[in-house]
């Protein structure tokens, strides 16, 4: 794979001319948050890049920074057109707060690389394998130009990797990726405080607006991330988007069509994120849509026809064609896969406990106010969903990998509780600030370790360690964020058999590896061994395997199943290179 400057600049120019000629189109009469449509246009770029990708995938054209690019330039005219024609541009505002909260939004992210990823040097640091599978998907995109599946995830870092990929060795493009996910923990705190920004005026909104986005993020998000679960993190921010579009459109807060559009555009990408919340949040929507229709008194009108179609017919076409056509196939269906169990945060109620109070009193605010009807709708359906699946894996039907349900159900019980502190008395938001007080004091104790301090001076002080008992996602997420990052070494015997030996000559490499290795291994030589089991791996497969390929070299470490079931076989090998983990070796 050749990544070329002029390719990235095709890129560069393409998104940046479409971005920009969106953000200053007339949207609205009244003045808008700055900071709101940035996300909110970084967002619907990359869902926009995703159908593209789809239509271009459909019709065999190649999926590349230059043909996205050019897209996205040819777009923008439209837009730059009505902005000269018109000689109108859309006006924003720009608030200390807004600065206030990029700084510190910045600095936790600044923290998050140098604790886990080891700054700049970006390392690989994931509690799941899924990191790797998401980055080989990546890799598929880029070196064939093609997508499948739920490819959201694919198109977002294949084009960020090739957009930046000009400037490292295709051997260390697992660092871009490991950036990427940064910068979608990052605009998932944006994202919470974008769908809250419009209703922060006073100061102490302002304060709790941010400290809210704070607590969402360090929780679940982070989470997401930590277990490299891509897909899934760029769902919820997807729905946060929605639920903020929708109150837009419910609202006649920008023009409708252009709503519609995005709204169409925002509900394909969470079809190709995440097809699990698909049912639910679609539901949702066109409810919102009938609700909205039928308080315009029609509702059985070719309008209601016109908007249900213009949101939800190329979403459901291409999502059916992509997600179904290609992953239910070959004897997979959704009721064997449901039942499917994987690694994932498991925790039933106790991360709710604090919030819950306070999300029930902002869904009576939102009832009685209609504030917010999307979010009026949809959390019901996803509290109901939950038990549906919850049942079901009470018989043996379902997984508990579907905890990740939970995922969606913290966003709108952290957004019902600024609608809870935002529509009640003074007397009510201080009870309110009270209940979080208490959540933040208790994470303050576990933070600092004041109980384990006083256990240390005097052990009748207190029996245990309770405060992580009411914080216990911070308390795995803790666990999980200073553990030691992915063994340079492995990844320097990878980069050797990518730099030193000559893959064109090769058939290919293979690697005696752990299973947690085999992907980041295939990833950063740049090998495809899909057909390889290395789950079930053992000396004689292993040795036929090889064989079969007539391989040259072969990757060996130390810890691999394979190795130490016949170390002396490999032993007998001679080594071309050797580090403390394994060896690079010229099979006999």
């Amino acid at each position: 794979m050749n990544c070329s400057i002029i390719a990235s600049l095709i890129f560069l120019i393409g998104a940046g001319s479409l971005f920009l000629s969106v953000f200053f189109w007339k949207k609205s009469k009244k003045q808008l948050f700055a900071l709101q449509w940035i996300i909110i246009l970084i967002i619907v770029l990359s869902c926009y890049h995703t159908l593209i990708s789809g239509i271009f995938q459909v019709l065999c054209i190649p999926i590349n920074v230059i043909s996205i690019g050019v897209v996205d330039l040819i777009s923008s005219i439209f837009f730059w057109y009505i902005i000269i024609k018109y000689k109108d541009i859309q006006h924003y505002k720009f608030e200390l707060v807004d600065l206030i909260f990029i700084v510190l939004l910045l600095l936790g992210l600044i923290y998050f690389t140098k604790v886990h990823y080891s700054g700049m040097s970006l390392r690989i640091n994931y509690a799941s394998i899924d990191a790797g599978v998401h980055f080989k998907n990546a890799l598929y995109t880029i070196n064939f130009q093609k997508v499948d599946g739920m490819f959201y995830d694919m198109v977002w870092n294949a084009l960020f990797i090739e957009f930046l990929g000009v400037f490292v060795s295709p051997s260390a493009f697992y660092k871009l990726y490991v950036l990427a996910d940064i910068l979608n923990l990052g605009l998932a705190a944006a994202m919470f405080y974008c769908v809250i920004r419009h209703k922060i005026s006073s100061s102490f909104e302002k304060i709790i607006g941010v400290l809210l986005s704070g607590i969402y993020v360090i929780t679940y998000p982070l989470n997401v991330t930590l277990f490299g679960f891509t897909y899934l993190g760029m769902s919820i921010t997807i729905i946060g988007i929605i639920i903020l579009l929708m109150e837009f459109y419910m609202k006649n807060e920008i023009s409708i069509k252009f709503c519609i559009l995005l709204l169409m555009l925002t509900c394909f990408g969470v079809f190709e994120t995440y097809v699990l919340f698909v049912p639910v949040l679609y539901f949702a929507v066109i409810l919102c849509v009938f609700f909205k229709q039928s308080k315009a008194k029609c509702l059985f009108s070719k309008g209601t026809i016109l908007t249900s179609c213009a949101i939800f017919l190329v979403p459901c076409i291409l999502g059916l064609y992509f997600v179904y056509g290609s992953i239910f196939t070959n004897g997979v269906t959704v009721a064997n896969a449901i039942n499917n169990e994987g690694g994932c945060y498991r925790e039933l109620f106790s991360n709710f406990i604090f919030f819950i109070p306070v999300a029930i009193l902002g869904y009576l605010m939102i009832i009685r106010k209609k504030e917010n009807v999307l979010l009026e709708i949809l959390t019901p359906l996803l509290v109901v969903f939950s038990i549906i699946i919850f049942i079901m894996v009470l018989k043996g039907k379902a997984s508990t990998y579907y905890y990740k349900m939970y995922y969606p159900i913290w966003l709108v019980i952290m957004l019902l509780n600024y609608e809870g502190f935002l529509y009640t008395k003074n007397e009510t938001k201080i009870l309110s600030c009270s209940v979080w007080g208490m959540w933040i004091l208790l994470f303050a104790i576990f933070a600092n370790n004041i109980e384990t301090r006083l256990q240390n001076k005097n052990p009748n002080i207190l029996s245990e360690v309770r405060s992580q008992h009411y914080v216990d996602i911070v308390k795995f997420n803790n666990t999980y964020l200073f553990l030691p990052a992915y063994d340079e070494q492995r990844i320097d015997l990878y980069q050797w058999v990518y730099n030193c030996i000559d893959l064109a000559d090769e058939t290919c490499i293979p690697g005696a590896v752990r299973y947690e290795d085999n992907f980041w291994f295939q990833d950063i030589t740049m090998q495809d061994f899909s057909d390889w089991d290395f789950y079930n791996m053992n000396f004689k497969s292993f040795n036929e395997k090889i064989r079969k390929i007539n391989s040259k070299y072969i990757l060996v470490f130390y810890d691999s199943p394979v190795y130490l079931e016949n170390s002396n076989y490999f032993d007998s090998f001679e080594k071309k290179y050797v580090n403390n983990i394994g060896f690079i070796a010229e099979i006999k």
